[in-house]
């Protein structure tokens, strides 16, 4: 480790690579053990998520104590000719950083600290269950080497479930849902007082209406937040940088006390795509919808372009521009549609320079992340018109579609979408709008869940309300109804984030 940690010397015990993540652990003298997930990008560490274990010895029924826990918590057992022994490791909770210095140590000590004294409280704890825990620097050597030559401490303490291993961690306390096999969405406080904590499977199809962009701007933040503690990718389409701040964590941690939200302030990883990074891909597009969007009815010209894609499956309008010009007609009709087809193409080419290109990498924009904390994709929308939004999100909605129908069951993605009326305003009967509904009805079926958010149901066509399953209508930000899977109804004040709120 190249950073002074407090608490050191520590020793390394693993560095590598584990399901595509680059894993350090390392141990120090006080039985701590502490994991570093790398962040890269071009092959430079942009953060790290860390998470801290102690490690305990356990004499007695480890297993009955474990279900008492209100805390994360590993046992691990491993059977010699003699004896079993048995090991209890707590958790700190995991929290990303930005890999610099000052900060990965401060957050490392305050990870250690917070986790020293709840191991302290629970060691005292478990004599009330006849079960004795020793710290692990201070077991006999034959305990120690049992512990560290055990073959699954790597896979159980690494950032993704492996394949074949049974993971035996359990989360025991509905705020503190971090590895919940894909969890739940903290909202915020009911006038009693009570946190409305719902399941991520039930807001799957989520609209938001009402008070202002920046407030209902504020659900979609919270909404990230709960996939992404979930260890769910987000997918996130920002128009004016509203969502910058989910990289680092709240500064008002004091304001998460007030609320009963019993977390630390985290920042999450976030890779943003620019424009030069995504692209509408000239292979999932409807081109009659494309034609229509620029006002030219159905024809010949368009039968030429979708063919040309289908055939040579261009990676930008340069290419299928050329292969236009290649095509060899004698008549004449079919040559006159033939260049009002390179017209078209090169009218949109020029005025939405670098908007078209191949594919996608949708595995890299809605990118798994490990099983402690999820990764947000922020798809840069600024500057964007309706053409080119419209066109842009239909085509990754498709992309994201296509790749996750090769996946199996489960919740693998989150994709928000943040005052959309522009794109499936209430007059638009496009193609094309009607093309996006239909793919937001159908995410879910591959295990993908949406949120959008509008001024007013009206503004939107009226299809977006029949596939909504959840709705989060705002008073104000202190007086919020919620409505959930048709018949759950709450009324509640939001609560801060996790992460730093910027909304716009």
């Amino acid at each position: 480790m190249e950073f002074r940690v407090r608490k050191g010397p520590w020793d390394k015990i693993f560095s590598g690579n584990l399901e595509g993540f680059e894993v350090e652990m390392y141990s120090n003298t006080e039985g701590l053990i502490l994991v570093s997930v790398l962040e890269k990008e071009n092959e430079e560490i942009q953060g790290s998520v860390i998470e801290i274990f102690k490690v305990f010895h356990a004499e007695g029924s480890v297993e009955d104590f474990l279900e008492t826990l209100p805390k994360e918590a590993t046992a691990i057992f491993k059977h010699e000719p003699k004896e079993t022994i048995k090991f209890l490791l707590l958790s700190s909770s995991p929290s990303y950083v930005k890999y610099e210095e000052n900060v990965f140590c401060d957050e490392a000590d305050k990870l250690m600290e917070k986790l020293i004294t709840s191991s302290s409280t629970i060691k005292e704890f478990s004599k009330a269950y006849d079960l004795q825990l020793i710290e692990i620097e201070k077991s006999p050597e034959r305990i120690r080497s049992s512990f560290f030559s055990h073959p699954l401490i790597v896979p159980l303490l690494s950032p993704k479930e492996m394949p074949g291993i049974n993971n035996n961690r359990e989360t025991r306390s509905s705020s503190q849902e971090i590895v919940s096999g894909k969890g739940s969405v903290m909202l915020g406080l009911t006038k009693g007082g009570t946190m409305i904590n719902e399941p991520l499977n039930l807001m799957m199809k989520t609209t938001i209406f009402g008070s202002t962009p920046k407030d209902r701007k504020h659900v979609i933040h919270l909404i990230a937040e709960g996939a992404l503690m979930s260890s769910t990718p987000a997918v996130l389409f920002d128009w004016d940088k509203s969502f910058l701040g989910l990289n680092r964590p709240n500064p008002e941690a004091k304001l998460l006390k007030d609320y009963k939200v019993d977390l630390e302030p985290i920042g999450f990883p976030i890779k943003h795509f620019t424009r030069d990074q995504v692209h509408v891909d000239l292979n999932l597009i409807t081109v009659k919808g494309l034609l229509e969007l620029i006002g030219l009815k159905e024809g010949e010209e368009q039968q030429i372009i979708s063919k040309l894609i289908k055939d040579k499956k261009p990676n930008s309008m340069e290419e299928l521009i050329a292969a236009a010009k290649k095509i060899e007609l004698r008549d004449e009709a079919k040559i006159t549609n033939k260049y009002r087809a390179i017209r078209i193409l090169s009218l949109i080419s020029h005025k939405y320079k670098g908007l078209f290109g191949g594919k996608n990498e949708i595995k890299e924009i809605s990118k798994e992340w490990g099983k402690s904390i999820g990764k947000v994709g922020i798809i840069h929308m600024e500057g964007l018109d309706e053409f080119a939004s419209t066109l842009l999100i239909h085509n990754l909605l498709k992309g994201i579609s296509v790749e996750y129908s090769k996946t199996g069951k489960g919740i693998n993605s989150f994709v928000l979408l943040p005052e959309i009326k522009e794109v499936l305003g209430s007059k638009d009967q496009s193609i094309m709008t009607t093309e996006i509904i239909d793919l937001l009805n159908k995410l879910k079926s591959v295990g993908v869940g949406f949120a959008l958010s509008s001024d007013r149901p009206i503004d939107l066509r009226k299809e977006v309300m029949k596939i909504s399953e959840a709705e989060i209508f705002l008073i104000n930000r202190n007086d919020v109804g919620v409505k959930v899977a048709k018949s759950k109804q709450f009324r509640i004040k939001l609560r801060p984030g996790l992460s730093a709120c910027e909304e716009k």
